[in-house]
């Protein structure tokens, strides 16, 4: 464990600046693709494809930036790997350190050909984020029979919920 980044106070936990540091970060195209499951992708327009990323991506920023402002101050520290084989994925993993808790957290990272390496997944606590977003796709995808544009309109998140 050698870099540790501290946030305790620096930016008040303000969501909006959440989301500007982490938007960049992360590929929503293949996020958004494989939380639509092949299926629902293919089977999806150009333009409802979008939309569903377009919505899954402001779903993920305000559950993870409200997620990380509830803890208050806090420490990050990354748990540097000396495995790191520079293959298409790699794992990196941090300790999210609160004053009660240390929550492990993995984030799947991929390189994008251009020398870019941006999350396509995200394990928080044992929790994958992925896997939960694409059991909710395929729940609203029963419940509303399959309709891509339903699924779309009743997309929501935890954080969504509270506001």
């Amino acid at each position: 464990m050698k870099s540790i980044l501290i946030f305790a106070g620096i930016y008040s936990f303000n969501t909006v600046v959440i989301n500007k540091i982490f938007e960049p970060m992360v590929d929503f195209r293949r996020v958004g693709a494989s939380v639509m499951g092949k299926k629902f992708y293919l089977a999806a327009t150009k333009e409802q494809r979008n939309q569903f990323i377009n919505t899954f991506k402001t779903s993920l920023l305000d559950t993870y930036s409200s997620t990380l402002a509830q803890w208050g101050d806090q420490t990050i520290e990354t748990i540097d790997s000396d495995s790191f084989k520079f293959a298409k994925t790699e794992d990196v993993r941090q300790n999210l350190i609160t004053s009660n808790n240390i929550y492990p957290i993995t984030y799947k990272v991929r390189n994008d050909g251009q020398g870019n390496w941006l999350i396509i997944n995200i394990i928080v606590n044992g929790i994958n984020l992925g896997l939960t977003f694409r059991n909710q796709f395929q729940a609203l995808a029963t419940e509303h029979e399959n309709d891509i544009d339903e699924i779309i309109l009743n997309w929501t998140s935890d954080a969504n919920l509270q506001s």
